[in-house]
């Protein structure tokens, strides 16, 4: 009987694949995180749950999920709101520019599809703002389409199961050899729930640092079960990580530079002072950097200057002129 080979030191016969796929679909079904845009088949819905999840905790998102579909029921609804409008009920979630991304989509789908998705992969990867990621995630959880869906959770899960080292059963691998894995093994029809399980087997148990080997329903064909085995260790140690074997395989070449540094930090706070303007209010550029930088000074000038022109060209803001001055807006 021919072997289904998977790509790596570690191989499946049919017999084996089809035990490996029921149980993890009974552990899904028995242990799977509830959400609410997992409830609807709708593909709007799910593509505003898929960018807002981006980079973004799930307990940040589910209520700004249920605002934003109040306020925006529809793609079109959504195309036809002020920009103003979509970056200030996205307050909260970071990452402000998603919100105007799903904006210009919303308005191109409006435009030339009357408001409704394409149901291809392909069509779907065409789509500006839309990333092979969530092009893969709208096919399988909108339309039912057989791909497979690799996000942080899954591709942690493939590359521990299938190691090529099993000493090192966290050596990074490639976006390829992680898609290869996941076509693999994806049961054909039941794509959705695989990827779903394969999801919260990564969120809840098979854990960045920590992971529950013990429970895990996956562990008979883990080859990086026995790295993750706890070792004995002396009182008053500290456990290590079996992909760091005397220290951290990685050392930074440069020092971190502090968030409450980063641009990015800066650009978070010129649009939280936005936001809190009425619609038809501005700031004066005279006035925005010592309201973002306490301690902002003229030799900042140039470092704002190029953030915002940045930010407009990005669609987050607009600079105008008024009573001969320029003034700093939520875009219009």
């Amino acid at each position: 009987m021919p072997r289904v080979e998977i790509p790596s030191p570690f191989h499946l016969s049919p017999g084996q694949l089809r035990r490996l796929r029921r149980r993890l679909l009974a552990w899904f079904a028995a242990n799977g995180r509830d959400m609410p845009w997992r409830r609807s088949r709708r593909p709007y819905p799910i593509l505003v749950s898929e960018i807002m999840l981006q980079q973004t905790q799930v307990e940040r998102v589910e209520p700004k999920w249920r605002a934003f579909l109040k306020a925006f029921p529809s793609l079109n609804r959504l195309a036809q709101a002020p920009r103003r409008d979509v970056i200030v009920l996205w307050d909260g979630l970071g990452y402000n520019l998603r919100a105007v991304r799903l904006h210009l989509l919303a308005q191109r789908i409006s435009r030339e599809r009357h408001g409704r998705l394409p149901r291809t992969l392909e069509e779907l990867r065409a789509l500006p703002g839309v990333g092979p990621y969530t092009a893969s995630a709208l096919a399988c959880f909108a339309f039912g389409v057989d791909t497979p869906v690799v996000d942080t959770n899954i591709e942690r899960v493939l590359r521990r199961l299938f190691a090529a080292d099993p000493s090192d059963p966290d050596a990074p691998i490639t976006k390829r050899r992680g898609a290869t894995l996941a076509a693999a093994l994806l049961p054909a029809g039941r794509s959705r729930d695989w990827n779903l399980a394969l999801m919260d087997l990564g969120a809840q148990v098979c854990a960045p640092r920590q992971p529950r080997c013990g429970a895990c329903p996956l562990a008979a064909w883990c080859t990086a079960r026995a790295a993750f085995a706890a070792p004995r260790r002396q009182a008053g140690s500290q456990p290590r990580s079996p992909s760091t074997p005397g220290g951290p395989r990685r050392l930074s070449r440069r020092p971190a530079v502090r968030f409450e540094n980063s641009n990015r930090y800066y650009r978070g706070r010129i649009v939280k002072l936005l936001r809190s303007l009425a619609p038809h209010e501005s700031v004066p550029l005279s006035q925005l950097g010592r309201r973002i930088k306490a301690d902002f000074t003229v030799a900042d000038r140039a470092w704002l200057g190029k953030e915002l022109r940045k930010m407009a060209r990005e669609g987050l803001l607009e600079v105008r002129r008024k009573n001969g001055r320029s003034h700093v807006a939520m875009p219009s």
